[in-house]
């Protein structure tokens, strides 16, 4: 048999024939390679371990978020008006997606999507508690299997796991509806791909962390700062080496290899952020004309239960800092023992992946200064930014656990010290740290179990939500269930428009679009049988159009029924003729309120009635309803209540039923 050109015969070991090349021959590895080595952290995972702790941290959280909203009647408004844009999608009429805005963060409003399906379940607030406790019990599974990861047994584990979901901020935000505990548990799952990979080089744990983050970012923008961190976490440890395993260093890997492999791991990482981050900006560019304008866009939405004094407080380096060391050492006094591990680790035992999570927490605690300054409101350094600083805490110092060796002790006796040392912190700051959401409303009840409904809390909030549940009774009973009749801004009146359960009576941005709304605004005549305007904040869209109708005295817009947040105005069928003065031209209206039929699991009891020093001079102050009782509109009189009173000091604006 001829020989091929270029080519020798070789005899293979069963008397085989094989044509070899003389350049493959050249590169062809006569070196046996060394026995592959045992990847660290490959051990079954404690699926069903982790499976009880997400049902048992996920059924406490629930519980007390239930009874915090239904007893204890604390709710908050940014998680009622996620609610409400999830709810429009599905019951709207017609039913849209353009009901959850651009003007935040998407995924706090889609997550709600699953459980605004059920009416009675979106309608009665259950919804909230429902979707931060199961958040909470799959972090809490996360940060079990991140434990685990870090090569603590069982015991241990347990321990670190109940100091750590006892954390009081912890435990409230569990279970009030915000999305801070659904992006904590995409983050968690980051963290956890992050100390996987750096174990064992798999690349699904780079491919899941990438995923984890662009999904976190979607929660809050913040997180893009985190996955800057992840980048450089991933350089700094490097694809050759496993942290935590050494025997993995350099076998075989060339420094060009290295590269490629470095690029690649890069690559697997970013790919799903940077997928996510077009689809944001094309979205954005498609319906707002802006592909970057969500980067320093404010949220729409106003909580009309607070005054709103806070927002007009600057912020400053110094200011913004010290704030951020309130909150870190309320919220996760362990980050700054974490800190100290951090660098102990890297310098004594040369650990990557430690100087890694160190930039991880930087990057991660310069997001609420960043957002601060920028925005020039110091009141946007929330008690609730400590809550992700926590999570990573816990994981950096279990990393310096894992790879301290002889400090590991030392490593867990500082962070069992730490996590002791947050629930009394903790507790301290929710009482007094003053940019919070009704922290201070819910360590109250917690200590008395009363109902918090019209108490105060720090920051101008005024707890509770029997306004909204009346004006919503009151839509539901005495109103013709007309499709969009009633002229809202949803922005503002979101809490009435979800607990009447019925979004196709309001005539919304979201049912036609900016332009049309705009157009009802400055001829709702004839177009729309009613109005319901805000009364506790200013802002309301409604409101500035038409200032003097809260106090009747606009022509043709009559005020019918009053809550201390909300006035519901009559609009009249035809155009009113130019009038001076402040008179109404239709007249006082009455209206009997029916029976009680509160959306569950609300019953409004009889608020206390507003205490005149108390009383705002604005000519937009309300009186309390008291929806319990029928009440005929008597015939006005002499002196004129606050909270009818005009602008020009006399009104003949007619005393409302639920005054």
């Amino acid at each position: 048999m001829d020989e091929p050109t270029g080519t020798r015969i070789r005899e293979g070991a069963a008397g085989a024939i094989d044509l070899v090349d003389p350049d493959v021959a050249e590169q062809t590895i006569h070196q046996v390679p060394p026995a592959p080595v045992a990847l660290q952290g490959e051990a079954p995972r404690p699926r069903l371990e982790s499976w009880l702790v997400a049902a048992v941290f996920g059924l406490f959280y629930g519980l007390v978020g239930y009874f915090v909203i239904t007893d204890g009647r604390i709710v908050t408004f940014d998680a009622v008006h996620l609610l409400n844009e999830a709810y429009m999608t599905w019951w709207n009429s017609p039913p849209k997606l353009a009901a959850i805005t651009l003007q935040s963060a998407p995924m706090g409003s889609l997550s709600f999507l699953p459980l605004a399906l059920v009416k009675p379940l979106a309608t009665s607030l259950v919804a909230m508690p429902v979707l931060t406790a199961l958040a909470g019990g799959a972090m809490m599974a996360l940060v079990n299997s991140i434990l685990y990861r870090c090569g603590l047994a069982l015991g241990p584990r347990i321990g670190l796991l109940v100091l750590f979901g006892l954390n009081p901020m912890l435990v409230y935000y569990a279970g009030n509806g915000e999305p801070v505990l659904p992006g904590m548990a995409c983050a968690a799952i980051g963290l956890l791909s992050l100390v996987s990979w750096a174990q064992t080089r798999g690349t699904r744990h780079l491919t899941a962390a990438g995923l984890a983050i662009a999904f976190a970012m979607m929660f809050d923008y913040g997180y893009a700062l985190w996955a800057l961190g992840f980048v450089i976490a991933i350089m700094i440890v490097g694809p050759g080496a496993s942290s935590g395993n050494p025997r993995l260093n350099g076998h075989g890997d060339g420094r060009g290899n290295r590269g490629d492999r470095m690029r690649s791991s890069l690559l697997v990482f970013m790919t799903p952020i940077v997928y996510a981050l077009m689809l944001w900006i094309l979205i954005n560019t498609l319906i707002l004309g802006s592909p970057f304008g969500w980067l320093t866009a404010q949220t729409g939405m106003i909580q009309v239960n607070t005054t709103g004094v806070l927002q007009a407080v600057t912020a400053s380096p110094s200011s913004a800092l010290g704030d951020l060391l309130d909150v870190v050492l309320g919220v996760a006094p362990l980050a700054l023992v974490a800190v100290f591990l951090l660098i102990l680790t890297g310098f004594l035992k040369g650990d990557r992946l430690s100087w890694g999570l160190f930039l991880i927490l930087l990057l991660a605690a310069s997001v609420p200064v960043i957002r601060v300054l920028v925005a020039d409101q110091a009141d946007l350094m929330l008690l609730s930014v400590g809550l992700p600083l926590a999570l990573l805490a816990l994981t950096a110092v279990a990393w310096s656990v894992h790879a301290g060796d002889g400090l590991g002790i030392f490593a867990l006796v500082a962070m069992v010290v730490g996590l002791i040392a947050t629930i009394p912190l903790g507790w301290d700051a929710m009482q007094n740290y003053r940019y919070q959401d009704q922290a201070q409303a819910f360590t109250r009840f917690v200590e008395s179990r009363e109902s918090q409904e019209g108490t105060k809390s720090v920051g101008g909030y005024t707890v509770g939500i029997d306004p909204e549940v009346a004006m919503a009774r009151h839509i539901n009973e005495q109103l013709p269930q007309v499709k969009n009749s009633i002229l809202v801004d949803e922005n503002y009146s979101y809490g009435p428009m979800l607990l009447s359960g019925r979004p196709q009576i309001f005539a919304d941005r979201a049912d036609r679009g900016e332009s049309l709304w705009e157009s009802l605004v400055l001829d709702p005549f004839g177009r729309v049988d009613y109005m319901l305007v805000t009364t506790g904040r200013a802002g309301d869209q409604l409101r500035k159009a038409y200032p003097r109708m809260v106090a009747g005295g606009e022509p043709g817009l009559t005020p019918i029924f009053r809550t201390a947040r909300y006035v519901l105005i009559s609009v009249s069928a035809t155009r009113p003729d130019e009038v001076g003065g402040s008179g109404n031209v239709n007249g006082p209206t009455t209206v009997q309120p029916g029976p009680q039929s509160t959306p569950r699991p609300f019953t409004p009891v009889t608020p206390a009635t507003v205490d005149s020093s108390a009383a705002s001079t604005d000519s937009s102050a309300t009186v309390e309803a008291t929806p319990t009782a029928p009440t005929t509109t008597p015939a006005p009189a002499p002196s004129p209540s606050p909270s009818s009173t005009a602008p020009s000091g006399t009104s003949s604006a007619p005393i409302l039923e639920g005054e």
